[in-house]
């Protein structure tokens, strides 16, 4: 392999998006744009004659986006030596063998050695005269004839969970020398949020010096303070960076390199961290548990379950059309999550399950999972799957255009074809994606990436950031990093607090009001019960309530509840404006108001709250931590008054105090006052908290998109969607305390033309309908049917009639005549 120059490969590379539906790309436009990045640099010699979709292969293996070269290669050897570093040897090994390239003889030792013919890889090797490959293979060698290679690994050490046993998948490696540093207490060095990287050294046997630091899934499993200063390479993989970036982004910065699942990670890696990058799909794998089989015959057509509609438009959207597959088919969708026994028993009693990933390209865990049980996946064409299973193995590829036209093929020829694949599939991701065979490939991969010489002269320390560990992120998340024990999540949250409690930087107060609020969090959701831990004795702390907001009166209310009708829960759209219409009809249950206490000085010595508080009743817990969390929140609108998102926060956690009143002043001001600005470090809170309110895995898509392109529009975007946020929520407000009419002067006040929050338009819709005014109210529903067009039989039948009576729908009634009620799911 050429020496890389990564800086100039990636700007290299930045138009070719494969994952992509490639053939809506005119030939000509596409080979112009090609033509017009491929500067090559010095180091990388491309002859001329190279197709371009070879010279685009032999840039992006330069690059280190292994899957992309092998899906464009041209030439046996490129693709071999690319299928060998995505861990497919088997398949890699014949292209290269035999072949007299030195990257090639280089590429068929590995893969040799990966196969356990030492003696042949280390044969192979010493004969590789090359000055590129030479080197290499000479630090290979010695790497093969070693005893062990020693890691240093923070991952998931969960023998509960076989899919995601990390740590137990490395151990059970003989050549892996493994020592664990992380927050369960059965790791080698146990660590928490204050823990520095010379503290592991120090607490390492004597002599043992480790030759790589691995992180895997950085997201959930902050480093040691100082990970920068390590004297050996570090290496860390993240797959759901995306939408945690502001509690991982910085993390990136700090290690040698980053490993991807597929080329849409690859390609944002590089450029928010100017670190070299590598993909290695293979980090998704079966473990060896009991899974539940249905044999020929399926009673089920289709079967899906997770966060159905929650986490994309697009996928709502796709989910929407499997509900509405005809009465013939079976489907069946679970929202949420079951134990793994439950969730297997029922993908192995369908034919077909209809997987969708939003950074379309990666590789597919729930395909995986499902063909594993000899049920067929339809994933989206161009995914990295596609390079380890096959049509004739049970991965089906759909292309946005045709995604039920395949997925019903599938279910039509189930007995005539698809059974057969599904067993054929059932059998390959046994052998290629169990989770032992996954992790000894990514221990050969990370021996690989040793011989690339990719330790930085000095990584990258932002001054803020470096010293500062989230414990606290999403609690319901990372429980399982935590050992699953309510008091040690919160031990960690409080000693994170203390440690930042004096500070008046906006990033400290942010982060310790955010962890407030993840407290509360977990106290008021998490189901396990909270485990005895001995405290001194104090007096409990009680919440004080306040008189009850007033409510509108009982007919309106009665009126708007039948205007909703029976909606189902599990339908796309259906939940959202379910709570969308209730909180503007003011029909909830009211809980007694919490208000915040005032805090009194601690001593060093007194334990920290949080942990006393594990004694405290449970209502208790929570109102003193969110009366925390608004109380550092109003610090920070006091220190810092022109930060939008300091605002926003504060008057979301009013609403969820039920103190309307103050949560209406802050939103109006969020609305109004334009000398308020987004930075791009602020932190909004996760999905988890009003998740029907905030788009924030949009959010975060632009907070990276600026970090990427420095480009300031993107912050401008989202306080654009702050504001949109703002006006849903005051206007509710308005509706329950004042009336439906105050909610309806709002929205004309305040234009919401450039939203792209479809429940902003159901409000909308809402409001001018009770209003009368049925031509808004029909624009309402026509908008929010334009950005998500699965929320169309959320909108009930009442409604609809008496718009319509006076302002024809046009499409809009026609498609819900069409549909019709939905089928039960």
């Amino acid at each position: 392999m050429q020496q890389r120059d990564t800086s100039s490969a990636i700007d290299m590379r930045q138009d070719f998006r494969w994952i992509e539906d490639n053939s809506a790309i005119d030939p000509d436009d596409r080979n112009e744009r090609i033509d017009s990045r491929l500067k090559r640099p010095a180091t990388l010699a491309i002859p001329d004659w190279m197709t371009r979709d070879e010279q685009a292969a032999e840039v992006a293996f330069a690059a280190g986006d292994y899957t992309r070269a092998a899906q464009l290669a041209e030439s046996g050897e490129l693709k071999g030596c690319a299928l060998i570093l995505l861990g497919i040897h088997e398949q890699g090994l014949p292209l290269v063998e035999g072949h007299p390239s030195p990257r090639a003889r280089f590429f068929a030792a590995f893969a040799l050695w990966g196969l356990a013919h030492d003696a042949r890889a280390t044969a192979l090797l010493s004969g590789i005269i090359d000055p590129v490959y030479g080197p290499q293979a000479r630090h290979l060698e010695q790497l093969i004839r070693r005893p062990k290679i020693r890691i240093l690994l923070q991952g998931r050490d969960d023998p509960g969970c076989p899919d995601y046993d990390i740590v137990g998948a490395f151990r059970s490696i003989p050549q892996a020398d493994i020592k664990t540093v992380g927050y369960w207490s059965g790791c080698d060095v146990v660590i928490d949020h204050t823990t520095t990287f010379d503290e592991v050294m120090a607490a390492l046997p004597a002599g043992w010096m480790p030759d790589l630091f691995l992180s895997h899934m950085v997201e959930d499993y902050p480093p040691p303070i100082g990970i920068e200063k390590a004297p050996f390479p570090t290496i860390c993989h993240t797959q759901d960076f995306d939408r945690h970036f502001h509690h991982c982004g910085h993390f990136l910065k700090q290690f040698d390199a980053t490993i991807a699942l597929g080329s849409a990670d690859h390609d944002d890696f590089r450029r928010l961290t100017g670190s070299a990058a590598f993909v290695f799909p293979k980090l998704l794998g079966v473990g060896k548990s009991p899974r539940g089989c249905g044999g020929p015959r399926r009673d089920i057509d289709v079967f899906v379950s997770g966060s159905l509609f929650t986490l994309s438009r697009q996928k709502a959207q796709y989910l929407f059309d499997v509900s509405q597959l005809p009465a013939q088919y079976q489907v069946e969708m679970l929202e949420g999550y079951t134990s793994p026994e439950d969730y297997y028993q029922r993908l192995s009693q369908a034919k077909a399950t209809f997987t969708y990933v939003h950074r379309w390209g990666l590789i597919n865990g729930r395909a995986i999972e499902a063909i594993s049980v000899g049920t067929c996946a339809v994933y989206q064409e161009g995914g990295e799957l596609g390079l380890f299973l096959s049509e004739e193995e049970g991965a089906i590829p759909y292309q946005p255009h045709n995604a039920m036209d395949v997925l019903t093929r599938v279910i039509e020829q189930w007995d005539d074809k698809y059974c057969a694949y599904a067993r054929n599939g059932s059998r390959r991701v046994a052998k290629v994606f169990s989770l032992e065979n996954c992790i000894e490939r990514y221990y050969h991969f990370l021996a690989f990436l040793l011989t690339q010489n990719l330790q930085k002269h000095q990584r990258a320390r932002e001054p803020v950031f470096s010293e500062m560990r989230w414990p606290n992120r999403s609690p319901e998340r990372i429980m399982g990093a935590f050992e699953h024990s309510v008091p040690k999540l919160a031990a960690l949250q409080a000693g994170f607090r203390q440690r930042w409690q004096d500070s008046e930087r906006y990033e400290h107060l942010d982060a310790v009001g955010e962890s407030w609020l993840y407290s509360y969090l977990l106290e008021k959701r998490c189901p396990l019960p909270p485990e005895p831990v001995e405290t001194a004795a104090r007096e409990p702390v009680v919440a004080a309530p306040t008189p009850e907001a007033p409510q509108p009166p009982v007919g309106l209310r009665r009126r708007i509840a039948r205007k909703l009708g029976r909606i189902g829960r599990r339908f796309p759209g259906g939940s959202l404006l379910v709570r969308v219409a209730r909180k503007l009809a003011g029909f909830e249950v009211r809980q007694p108001t919490v208000q915040p206490r005032a805090v009194e000085p601690r001593s060093p010595d007194e334990p920290c709250e949080a942990i006393e508080a594990v004694a405290e009743p449970l209502s208790a817990r929570a109102a003193k931590c969110l009366g925390q969390s608004i109380s550092r929140y109003q610090r920070l609108t006091r220190l810092y008054p022109d930060r939008m998102a300091a605002l926003f926060n504060l008057a979301r956690l009013h609403l969820e105090n039920r103190d309307e009143a103050a949560a209406a002043e802050a939103f109006e001001r969020v609305l109004t006052d334009h000398t308020l600005h987004y930075k791009v470090n602020d932190l909004l809170f996760w999905r988890e908290f009003q998740d029907d309110s905030f788009a924030y895995e949009k959010m975060m898509l632009s907070v990276m998109e600026h970090v990427k392109d420095r480009n300031h529009g993107h912050l401008r975007a989202i306080e654009r969607m702050i504001r949109d946020s703002a006006l849903l929520s005051l206007a509710g407000i308005r509706s329950r305390l004042e009336s439906p009419a105050a909610a309806r002067r709002l929205f004309e006040q305040h234009p919401c033309d450039a939203t792209e929050f479809p429940a902003l338009w159901l409000s909308y819709a809402l409001v001018h309908s009770e209003g009368g005014n049925h031509a808004e109210a029909a624009r309402g529903i026509r908008e929010a049917i334009r950005l998500d067009r699965a929320i169309v039989t959320s909108i009930p039948a009442t409604l609809l009639r008496e718009i319509e009576s006076a302002e024809p729908l046009g499409e809009v009634a026609s498609q819900r005549k069409m549909l019709g009620m939905r089928r039960a799911a």
